[in-house]
């Protein structure tokens, strides 16, 4: 165990060493420096130092450059020369006096007629003042004038026809009327030289002023012919009653009595039509029909009375039952008369003031449809 530590102690010695000084880590050396003597001397001795002799000249200009001498023509060899052409000798010949040449005159050109007078340019319209144009209004242009003036038509004249003599060998010639001279119409005015366009023609539609529109008639008023009033009868003079006894009086109380009242016609608006629907399905809804039954094609009217709740007042009663015999008719009539107790006992939902147009109810209980008045 000991000797184990002294190995390991000894070779982390070595290890340290070698690292140390193997050269693995090798620093950059110092370059060496490198020193010279130098020695301190006064002017006087840098001047006794310096040769004492007059400073030789040093030539500054600098030489010159021959010119460079042009390279000679090379001589052509006589026989690549062209052949020298003879020249031709001078002709005689005879002067002759230059032609004078012939100067035309050109005629003159006719001057063309200017006006002096420009056309007037129509001014802008201007406000009440004179001061400025208004803006909503446009200077009219200018109107054109023709380059060239136009020229009046010449006159129109008739020439007379030559008069012929007749020379008669024996007669004696009458006296020749000499020809009157007919005055030639008057020459149309020369047309101006303005040119106007149908543009610049102004054409006034609208007028000037508006009238005021007539007020409309009024309707006449049709008075009613007064009607006659009728005449009063006489009034006929009381006849006194005669005296009766007080059972007379009696049965008379008694029969006003007896005789039925006329129902009051039901007063108010009408239900509407979805018053009506909501009323039928709210019955409907409790009436149950038994499609194989022998009552299902029993067609029953019922009628019944509300009261102002909506609830049913009173027994429901059979008005009339079509189909079937007796026992079925009873059959549709009962399942009818369940329905609307069953669904009338919260009150059917109805709008108290149309109250007297559904206090007295009349249904018609048919299975293709139900019918309610």
């Amino acid at each position: 165990m000991r000797q184990g530590w002294i190995i390991s102690v000894a070779m982390h010695v070595l290890l340290v060493l070698i690292v140390l000084f193997g050269g693995f880590f090798a620093r950059d050396r110092i370059p060496e420096v490198t020193v010279a003597d130098v020695a301190l001397i006064s002017e006087a001795e840098y001047a006794a130092l310096l040769p004492s002799g007059p400073t030789p000249e040093v030539e500054l200009d600098a030489p010159e450059i021959a010119a460079p001498v042009e390279d000679a023509a090379p001589e052509t060899p006589e026989a690549d020369r062209p052949p020298e052409r003879p020249e031709p000798e001078a002709v005689d010949v005879p002067e002759t006096p230059p032609a004078e040449p012939e100067v035309t005159v050109p005629a003159p050109a006719p001057e063309a007629v200017v006006e002096d007078d420009a056309p007037e340019v129509p001014l802008p319209p201007t406000d009440i003042d004179g001061s400025s144009p208004l803006p909503d209004q446009v200077a009219e242009p200018a109107p054109r004038v023709a380059p060239i003036p136009q020229v009046a038509p010449p006159p129109l004249t008739e020439v007379a026809p030559d008069v012929v003599e007749d020379t008669a060998p024996d007669a004696e010639a009458p006296p020749v009327e000499q020809p009157v001279e007919e005055t030639p119409p008057a020459a149309p005015e020369a047309a101006s030289d303005r040119i106007v366009t149908e543009a610049e023609e102004t054409r006034e539609f609208a007028p000037a002023s508006s009238m005021r529109p007539r007020s409309r008639p009024e309707r006449p008023v049709r008075v009613a012919a007064p009607e006659p009033q009728p005449t009063p009868a006489p009034t006929p003079e009381p006849t006194p009653a005669p005296e009766t006894s007080s059972t007379d009086d009696a049965v008379r109380a008694a029969l006003e009595g007896g005789q039925a009242e006329e129902p009051a016609r039901p007063s108010g608006p009408p239900l509407t039509g979805g018053e009506r629907e909501a009323f039928r399905v709210a019955v409907g809804g409790c009436w149950v029909v038994d499609p194989g039954a022998r009552s299902a094609g029993v067609v029953v009217t019922v009628a019944f009375e509300l009261d102002q709740t909506g609830r049913v007042s009173g027994d429901v009663r059979q008005v009339s039952a079509t189909g079937g015999d007796a026992a079925t008719q009873r059959a549709a009539f009962d399942a009818a008369r369940r329905a609307i107790l069953r669904c009338g006992a919260r009150g059917f939902p109805l709008p108290a003031d149309k109250y007297d147009q559904w206090r007295e109810v009349e249904m018609t209980f048919n299975p293709e449809g139900m019918q309610f008045r």
